[in-house]
């Protein structure tokens, strides 16, 4: 096996190019946010003061409105509580690698996924399941040298489960996932593009966010119609890559409006937006598209002291604490339209429940849980799902069974959707190993709070103002 991996290694070498900037899953093209996974450098230093009537301030408390949820409250929700000790797995322990960045410019969000991954490994416990034995290794960022040597070392172990983050180090580690037969969930949402679609062992269960480009379109077409003059800023990825993601993109919007004149920028720039900003002024755009987190909040800073009025939205990608910081009053009115969990307003008591005990284990921010602690969170309950698939058939989980349940395309309990009486479900297709997603248009308000203000069907479809 060793062997094998030292060949197909050599070929993933030969794809770092596919994604130099960091980001995740196929996320490289330059409409195409850079977030499947984790986004990029994000280290809160810089940072504009606000008063008022800011967004930013003290972290909030999670939200309380489904009064007390403990954690056999969510088991019993779940319908975990009907399941035999055998099924659940109760005494067993499982072994998981997962690959972070827990150095390097990209620290902040290994630092996230980890304590997501933690406290999930905590409740899979207390509901009677196993022992979760998770071991972290950096990536330093998607330095794809350590993300190979990563995946020796799991093989050498006879590790058949990991997690992966950052979309550079991705294209490095498919050919030894793939030669290993290890079972690789990415999480965070990313895109259904080659080389991930399909991709042999690698899955994205936390959805394939292609499908934004629609729901996108049906949004700006109902909430501003005859708006057709549409600017993009977003991240440089390198010519072919932006050429893709700007078609991607027009390709999503309705009635005429178009893209004509994108801007590119470094990704996770702290630079001034001041000569952006001033192009963007000269377009004279009806609606201005900035993918930019963790930049957004320096972008909106230009943008309103150039006086610019047009509405601005992020797609991709929610918004960060890192922006909030940057820019607490100037993203008032600002928009994001992603896959998003609100610790404030959580969709069901399994999304409460997380998030109080992720405040009681490591404090609140205006956004705490983010999305990527919440996201690798889910997933560990997505490799649980998946192991009692295998000891509810009186077999212990392997790789080969466990990717055989995720090419019959299941359904799967999730944290998004739902209701006070259940949680949501998602569908994992076993041919792009790609799952569907809820989606929702925020709007950044006062507090900091965010005003639900359009939804997807749960599985991604459809449009329905709220």
């Amino acid at each position: 096996m060793a062997r094998s991996f030292e060949n197909v290694a050599r070929s993933g070498m030969e794809r770092r190019r596919f994604l130099q900037v960091m980001g995740g899953g196929a996320a490289s093209a330059a409409a195409l946010p850079l977030l499947a996974a984790c986004g990029g450098s994000s280290d809160g230093s810089t940072t504009a003061g606000g008063t008022g009537g800011d967004v930013g301030g003290k972290g909030l408390a999670a939200s309380d409105k489904f009064g007390t949820v403990d954690v056999a409250a969510v088991k019993k929700l779940m319908g975990f509580d009907k399941l035999d000790a055998k099924t659940l797995g109760t005494g067993k322990t499982v072994n998981i690698t997962c690959q972070l960045a827990l150095t390097g410019s990209a620290s902040f969000y290994g630092n996230v996924m980890s304590k997501g991954l933690k406290l999930a490994g905590q409740h899979i416990k207390a509901m009677g399941g196993p022992t979760i034995n998770l071991t972290l290794q950096d990536n330093k960022g998607g330095d794809a040298q350590a993300s190979i040597s990563g995946v020796r070392e799991l093989l050498s172990k006879n590790t058949q489960f990991m997690m992966s983050s950052i979309g550079a180090s991705l294209g490095s580690i498919l050919p030894g996932v793939a030669a290993g037969n290890v079972v690789c969930l990415n999480t965070g949402t990313g895109y259904s593009l080659p080389p991930y679609k399909g991709a042999a062992h690698y899955w994205e269960t936390d959805g394939d966010a292609n499908l934004i480009f629609d729901f996108l379109g049906s949004y700006l077409a109902d909430q501003y119609p005859g708006k057709k003059k549409i600017a993009l800023v977003t991240a440089d990825a390198g010519a072919a890559q932006n050429t893709s993601g700007l078609a991607a993109l027009n390709a999503g919007l309705k009635d005429g409006a178009k893209v004509s004149t994108p801007q590119y920028v470094p990704f996770g720039t702290t630079n001034s937006f001041a000569g952006t900003v001033a192009r963007i002024a000269s377009q004279n755009p009806d609606i201005v598209l900035a993918p930019l987190a963790p930049s957004l909040g320096l972008f909106m800073i230009a943008y309103k002291q150039a006086g610019l009025t047009a509405p601005v939205i992020q797609y991709g990608y929610p918004i960060t604490n890192t922006d909030i910081t940057a820019a607490p009053s100037q993203l008032i009115g600002a928009q994001f339209v992603s896959q998003f969990f609100d610790p404030q307003n959580p969709d069901n008591p399994w999304g409460q429940f997380f998030a109080q005990e992720y405040n009681k284990a490591y404090g609140t921010a205006p956004l705490y849980p983010d999305l990527y602690a919440t996201n690798y969170y889910i997933s560990q309950f997505t490799f649980w799902q998946l192991f009692m698939k295998a000891w509810a058939e009186g077999k212990e989980p392997t790789a080969e069974l466990v990717n055989g349940y995720l090419e019959a395309t299941p359904t799967l309990l999730t944290m998004y959707g739902g209701d006070k009486s259940s949680v949501g479900k998602t569908t994992i297709d076993g041919s792009t190993h790609f799952a569907n997603m809820l989606m929702g248009v925020y709007e950044i308000e006062k507090g900091p709070a965010f005003k639900h203000v359009a939804t997807s069907n749960p599985d991604g479809t459809g449009y329905s103002k709220l």
